[in-house]
């Protein structure tokens, strides 16, 4: 997922609209479980998808 976002930005697009189907992933990137997160994919997720 991270992957794909950098290279949607890349292309110039900054507002994408991701779907994903599980269900603790996202709310742990919603509700900034993935903040604290030791897993490193899951921290960068967070802070990419909380940037201004």
């Amino acid at each position: 997922m991270l992957e794909r976002l950098f290279l949607a930005w890349d292309k110039g697009f900054w507002k994408v609209e991701v779907k994903c189907d599980n269900a603790l992933l996202v709310e742990l990137l919603l509700f900034g479980g993935g903040a604290s997160s030791s897993l490193v994919e899951l921290g960068l997720l967070h802070q990419v998808l909380h940037r201004k």
